[in-house]
């Protein structure tokens, strides 16, 4: 038994992670699974949500795009769904003295007394679901929860968004058992995958092969970007005015990043972009001039710059893709090949590597619910087995030719265009 768990104590919005929420919930009710939730998702009925126009719970098109089905009032009265009681969490807001003091606090250390709480409840799910838990699947890492679930020997899946998703690529997901802002999983998994390399060698994609099998159908005009030549020196991803999962650890912010941006290559050699979901609506006006225009892609954004820089966005990885360089200032899945000095050269990382992160790293997003998927993958398969199931699972969805999957980096990009009714042109 796999189980969701949904925890944010933001307070940008009334029940932040609710898209999570229902997907889990969701999931849980297909897979006659449990889920763990604040009180606010678990007695709040999804009608109420929509009266204040939480798209949530009602835009059909969103939902889609999350891959959940749209929530009923009923689904809370299903059996398996377990609260973390506002209670608990209010002692220990007042113990820090501040949401937001405790929010930090949990996010950075396991506290007692959520461990032993998180302890009893996997005692109490199993027993009164008659099963064991696989694993549990968070979109957070909260580290009361992993101290509880090792204890027990449980996995904790950590999941998000992959750099690459709608509407612009196929949606893609960050799949990591460890920490996603802290982990060493992806340079573990790196020299795995370089040790198996070399012993049996495997397809490696060119940057732009990459892109071919990534980015949607209707969108592979945006392979003529490669070829772009950049017109500012840096470019600015700005994430979240605010985020507890950086703040807790340090006070640098996107803030710093543009003065200091600005003072090492001037206004007019920076563009500025800023985060599409950012609750917040960050303005930055002394940077006014800079800022990206509105209605431009992501895509137009890096082929803009010679080297994107951001706290931990995957934009990063996605500027590698094309043939950018890269900083990152903060531990995260990018960091490993990234530039970490804003004053320093940014570093894009070679093909080989952007192939392990796209295929190998990153998984679809349509696995990322799939019980087998997960099963499969808890026992630990090589990286070559997982490298093979991705990269034929796209290959499967664009209905490519597999044979080109053996041709060497650089040979495939005509017949993988070709198969998808795509010419190149010039630029």
């Amino acid at each position: 038994m796999f189980v969701p768990f949904v925890f944010n104590m933001s307070t940008f919005d009334e029940a932040p992670y609710l898209w999570w929420f229902y997907m889990g919930l969701d999931f849980a009710k297909r897979h006659h699974s449990a889920i763990i939730a604040q009180e606010i998702y678990c007695t709040t009925p999804p009608a109420t949500f929509s009266a204040k126009g939480r798209k949530e719970a009602f835009d059909k098109a969103y939902v889609e795009n999350w891959g959940y089905n749209l929530p009923q009032n009923r689904d809370l009265q299903i059996e398996r769904i377990y609260s973390i009681p506002d209670q608990l969490l209010d002692k220990i807001v007042v113990d820090k003295g501040s949401i937001s003091d405790a929010f930090c606090y949990l996010l950075m250390q396991p506290d007692e007394r959520l461990v032993d709480f998180f302890s009893e409840l996997i005692q109490k799910i199993e027993t009164d679901c008659k099963e064991p838990i696989e694993a549990f699947i968070t979109l957070l890492h909260l580290p009361s929860l992993s101290v509880a679930a090792e204890k027990n020997n449980i996995p904790v899946i950590h999941f998000e968004m992959g750099c690459w998703r709608k509407p612009k690529y196929i949606n893609t997901s960050f799949w990591d058992t460890e920490n996603l802002l802290g982990g060493a999983t992806v340079e573990k998994r790196w020299n795995r995958f370089c040790r198996e390399q070399k012993e049996r060698p495997f397809p490696v994609f060119s940057k732009k092969e990459c892109l071919a099998l990534l980015l949607r159908k209707e969108n592979l005009h945006y392979l003529k970007l490669f070829d772009r030549k950049p017109t500012k020196k840096m470019g600015v991803a700005l994430g979240y005015v605010n985020y507890e999962t950086f703040a807790c650890k340090t006070h640098l912010n996107d803030s710093e990043i543009l003065y200091r941006v600005r003072k090492k290559y001037g206004l007019q050699n920076m563009l500025v972009r800023r985060h599409f979901g950012d609750p917040y609506g960050g303005q930055y006006p002394r940077y006014a001039s800079a800022m990206e225009p509105k209605g431009r892609s992501t895509l137009e954004f890096i082929a803009d710059c010679e080297t994107v820089v951001s706290l931990v966005s995957g934009t990063g990885i996605e500027a590698m893709l094309l043939d950018r360089k890269a900083i990152t200032l903060l531990p995260s899945p990018s960091y490993f090949v990234s530039g970490h000095e804003i004053e320093r050269e940014g570093l894009c990382a070679g093909e080989d590597f952007l192939s392990f992160f796209a295929f190998c790293y990153l998984i679809p997003w349509e696995c990322l619910m799939n019980i087998d998927y997960m099963r499969w993958r808890l026992t630990n398969p090589t990286e070559r087995e997982i490298y093979y199931k991705h990269i034929e699972f796209y290959f499967e969805k664009k209905q490519l030719p597999k044979e080109l999957i053996l041709q060497e980096a650089g040979n495939r990009l005509q017949g993988m265009l070709e198969a998808q009714d795509y010419k190149m042109g010039k630029s």
